[in-house]
């Protein structure tokens, strides 16, 4: 029987300090046995969401959720959600 692998349940691949690894990153995670990297976008981050569609769109290891801090709870808007992809299978939108 194959075993699924590790499973990163809350990385951060969106962080500005990994611009310009994030492939890389990727790459050495499915090396080392990941199966499933799942980033954590900060869904009132232009930025943050930017990246993390583009990761989606790339590698297929890669997962998200996107969430809202209490702080934030009051300017919600949930249209913002809908940048990272929601018809793909492997997307997971926390509201």
């Amino acid at each position: 029987m194959e075993t699924a692998g590790y499973i990163d349940c809350h990385c951060h691949l969106d962080d500005p300090g990994f611009a310009g690894e994030r492939d890389d990153i990727v790459a050495r995670c499915r090396a080392a046995g990941f199966s499933r990297l799942v980033t954590v976008a900060d869904a009132y981050d232009e930025a943050s969401l930017d990246a993390t569609a583009e990761l989606l769109a790339r590698h297929d290891l890669v997962a998200a959720a996107a969430g809202a801090h209490p702080h934030n709870a009051g300017v919600n808007r949930p249209r913002r959600f809908d940048r990272i992809h929601p018809g793909r299978a492997h997307v997971l939108v926390v509201r």
